[in-house]
């Protein structure tokens, strides 16, 4: 069994934080929210639009030589574990944002409107 520490700093490897995303350019991020564009109205800058319900499907459009980082409305959903282990599972470098949107907005940091 594994004890909390190894617990933790697995679960904290496979996120990215907002300063990451900054940083680095060789990312694709995904808006993975399944709401519509007038619930979302914005959209993290330069992300991609693909909701989790249609993930499997659409890997197609999705470059699979850059990291992925897909994000929901916050850490708090499953929806971007799953779409996380979707893109792990089909070979991709995947992570999932650290709080989401919600703590990206809370920071002030670049959108694009929808």
């Amino acid at each position: 069994m594994m004890n909390k520490i190894d617990y933790l700093e697995l679960v904290l490897s496979l996120k990215k934080t907002h300063m990451e995303l900054l940083k680095n350019d060789n990312l694709v991020v995904i808006d993975i929210r399944n709401a519509p564009k007038e619930v979302k109205k914005t959209k993290i800058k330069g992300s991609l639009e693909i909701p989790a319900k249609e993930i499997a499907s659409r890997l197609g459009e999705i470059d699979k030589s850059k990291v992925v980082v897909v994000y929901d409305w916050n850490g708090g959903t499953d929806l971007g574990k799953v779409s996380q282990l979707i893109l792990l599972k089909n070979g991709f470098d995947a992570y999932e944002l650290s709080g989401g949107i919600e703590a990206w907005v809370g920071m002030s940091l670049p959108l694009d409107a929808l």
